[in-house]
């Protein structure tokens, strides 16, 4: 049965990872304004072989290419549907050759996509700066397009336990397990008392990395469907026990056939499109046209594979969930569980422990 299952198109998935389904993937986080040298990193970190990555990714500025020269070619009997297709297709080439021009001449548009650095981070528009790295915000408002989407999942009034801030009213979030506002676990209101806050946060992973950070920044785990970032505390006064709060995303990926952004045209699919054909090479899956409609390639897992329809035409990353878990010093989170059962999988019973942190206190 794990042979059946496909995983395509995302770093999630990645250990199953087919050759089309790796250029489907780097062009997805292309056009998602990640730069080249951040996806090809996560990938090898994930266990791809970095001749793999590389060849990929030079198939997709290719093709990308002789896109752009289809674009710009004066147009004989073409029909309006491809003319369509082809603008589209022009569109994200536009962004493929930013970041062509990028490795070129050293000049990067996009920086640092580790969670855990320091340094400021540099966007591509449409895309803004966000806490550990950079979103998709084509309307200009200064949101996040996938933080827009999440909180249209929010309730009117909040539940007496939560697993999501979605759980929660507004102005709430869920708090280990219970909606809560932030403020409310700090004692603040101390008048001629010094006030303290942290910094120099030391996290340690069950993935046995050792991180030393301050808020806003974190890190993340199965190839970046579970990531953790430290939330800011107020100023709270001093003597009160160190409680440090870490917001917990879980994403996952959503799979569509058809180009166009409308609802009408776009279909949302199952991102699993493996059959029960049995194949070597892609000569096996001859079968699959007259069985489903669509083409099939080979997806080769040890010395047998299984054909797998390509019928994904885009794919998008949606947040599944988030919440807050608090630690204290030498407090080690329970597991961290992911509703897709092969991300599940990689995580690994995936823990966080606060090893220490270095307070700051001042005059309030």
């Amino acid at each position: 049965m794990k042979k059946r299952l496909l995983l395509i198109v995302s770093i999630i998935f990645l250990a199953l990872f087919t050759n089309p389904g790796l250029k489907k993937h780097i062009h997805h986080h292309l056009k998602k304004g990640r730069h080249y040298s951040a996806v090809r990193k996560d990938l090898i970190k994930a266990g791809w072989q970095e001749e793999h990555v590389d060849s990929a990714y030079k198939k997709v500025l290719t093709h990308r290419y002789k896109k752009y020269q289809e674009t710009n070619a004066s147009p004989v009997n073409v029909n309006r549907k491809k003319m369509i297709i082809i603008a589209v297709v022009s569109t994200i080439l536009v962004i493929s050759a930013l970041f062509l021009l990028s490795s070129v001449i050293g000049k990067a548009i996009q920086t640092q996509s580790n969670f855990a650095h320091n340094e400021p981070f540099i966007c591509t528009p449409p895309h803004i700066v966000t806490e550990g790295g950079c979103c998709l915000d084509n309307n200009n408002n200064g949101v996040c397009d996938i933080d827009e989407e999440y909180e249209k999942g929010r309730v009117a009034v909040s539940a007496d336990v939560c697993h999501d801030h979605r759980d929660c009213a507004a102005g709430e979030v869920c708090i280990d397990s219970k909606c809560n506002v932030l403020s409310n676990l700090y004692r603040t209101d101390c008048p001629k008392q010094d006030k303290c806050n942290i910094n120099q946060i030391e996290i340690f992973t069950s993935d046995n990395e050792m991180y030393t950070l301050h808020a806003k920044k974190g890190s993340y785990t199965a190839a970046g469907a579970l990531a953790w970032t430290i939330r800011p505390v107020p100023n709270y006064c001093q003597g009160e026990e160190i409680v440090v709060p870490i917001e917990i995303e879980k994403t996952d990926l959503v799979c569509y056939i058809g180009l166009s952004k409308t609802d009408e045209l776009k279909q949302e699919i199952s991102c699993d499109q493996g059959t029960e054909i049995t194949c070597k090479t892609n000569e096996d899956c001859t079968a699959c046209f007259d069985l489903y409609g669509v083409p099939c390639y080979c997806h080769n897992s040890d010395s047998e594979g299984i054909c797998v329809k390509d019928r994904i035409d885009d794919i998008d990353v949606k947040v599944v969930s988030k919440e807050i878990i608090t630690l204290r010093i030498g407090q080690t989170s329970a597991v961290m569980t992911h509703p897709n059962p092969k991300v599940n999988e990689a995580l690994k019973g995936f823990t966080l422990t606060l090893k220490d942190v270095n307070e700051l206190c001042f005059p309030s």
